[in-house]
């Protein structure tokens, strides 16, 4: 499935006019501002693929809280673009989406990156600046 991953990220990387490849844990990883991190990688089982935005770390206390119970309410939402998680061990908000491997193509995935980095840098400078926004 590495080649069917890399299919998806030549075609990707053709209508934003940098190409991509696949790194040695069946990732990529794109840098969007210098500040926010996109990651396109194969699950385990490499039936579907996972995009995350990295959003940011947040700092232990109330604010932590609000953040997490607002984006949990967010992730109730429907539609929505991307599902909120957030990584305990790195104390890290994340905004991701998972897509069959058969089923997604290169437009799809420019279309679904389309919507979310302007969702994930929102949230990034609400989390920056103390301020969330609306979802």
């Amino acid at each position: 499935m590495t080649e069917r991953l890399q299919e998806i990220l030549i075609e990707l990387g053709k209508m934003i006019d940098i190409p991509l490849y696949v790194d040695s844990e069946n990732s990529c990883t794109l840098m969007i501002e210098g500040t926010l991190r996109i990651q396109i990688e194969l699950e385990k089982m490499e039936q579907r693929l996972i995009v995350g935005a990295f959003i940011g770390t947040i700092p232990p206390g109330k604010f932590r809280e609000n953040v997490l119970t607002h984006t949990l309410q967010a992730n109730h939402l429907y539609p929505r673009i991307g599902t909120f998680g957030y990584n305990i061990f790195a104390n890290e908000l994340l905004l991701f989406e998972t897509f069959d491997i058969d089923t997604i193509n290169g437009r799809k995935l420019a279309d679904f990156l389309f919507e979310i980095v302007p969702k994930a840098i929102s949230y990034k400078k609400g989390i920056e600046s103390g301020h969330l926004p609306t979802p």
